[in-house]
């Protein structure tokens, strides 16, 4: 299990204290909270997206110009989360924080068509687990905090993320290039980009707070979350025979998310962006 998350984004946010009651409705929230409201229109999109290419692509499959799959392995470069706050009681701000570099492997599954050979959709799959080790932060507390944060003020903290996972099933838009006398001045290299949603799966074993001295402050229990958000990839493929390329492809994930279970005491949101590199050998039919 890799220990520590890089936390990179642009907005982390703890919000308010989740309200303590005995209904146990309201304290069951922990898996409605993977299908809140919020994601359901970002969902739908996403199944929507998908079966449009599935009845696409059955209709033309006569006339398909490209079919492939690929898989690859690689690099995520950083996860990074930013604007960490705590509010309505107490408040908590953080600077940003950056995950250190982890393995990352990827997965897709996508189909060109005849009547629009430069366009088509992709299905993808990818996994890296973004750990932050003890990265040192200038808090900024205000009120009283509680949770993580509790018993903590104002000045230097070290703060850790232990992540079991961080999954994401996405599908995209993607755009080729096919002019064949450009293809012909690249010398069987191909460049394509690609936009569109992903769920990303958010698994944290833990989070930690020491003191400067490596003495525990804090630490959260685990929970998983999931949300949907951009996802961009962009890669040059290389033809080695008629059905086989190999490439390399750079992905740039944003998405926000929501917990409320960590320390029991606080809800925290956040926005990750995670940029990652892979290699891969990929199927044409």
């Amino acid at each position: 299990m890799i220990q520590l998350f890089a936390v990179t984004a642009d907005k982390l946010k703890v919000c308010r204290p989740v309200n303590q009651t005995n209904n146990p409705v309201a304290s069951d929230r922990g898996l409605k909270q993977i299908v809140s409201e919020r994601m359901k229109p970002r969902i739908s999109a996403i199944l929507i997206m998908a079966a449009v290419f599935i009845m696409v692509s059955a209709a033309t499959h006569h006339a398909s110009a490209e079919t492939y799959m690929g898989l690859g392995v690689g690099k995520s470069l950083r996860q990074t989360i930013s604007g960490f706050k705590v509010g309505d009681a107490f408040k908590v701000t953080l600077p940003d924080l950056a995950s250190k570099s982890s393995i990352a492997y990827g997965l897709k599954l996508g189909h060109f068509f005849k009547a629009i050979p430069g366009f088509g959709l992709e299905f993808n799959y990818s996994f890296s687990d973004p750990d932050m080790v003890k990265e040192k932060v200038d808090a900024m507390i205000t009120g009283t905090p509680t949770g993580l944060f509790a018993g903590q003020t104002a000045g230097d903290l070290l703060v850790s993320a232990d992540i079991n996972h961080l999954s994401t099933f996405g599908v995209l838009v993607v755009w080729r290039v096919t002019d064949k006398q450009f293809l012909m001045n690249l010398d069987g290299i191909q460049p394509y980009l690609g936009v569109g949603l992903g769920l990303s799966i958010l698994d944290v074993e833990k989070f930690s707070v020491l003191n400067t001295d490596e003495s525990s402050a804090g630490e959260t229990s685990g929970e998983i979350n999931s949300s949907v958000g951009l996802l961009i990839s962009a890669g040059l493929n290389y033809t080695l025979t008629k059905h086989t390329k190999v490439y390399g492809e750079f992905k740039y994930k944003d998405t926000s998310f929501e917990f409320d279970k960590l320390d029991g005491a606080n809800e925290y949101e956040f926005d990750a962006s995670e940029t990652s590199f892979v290699f891969g050998l990929s199927y044409h039919f």
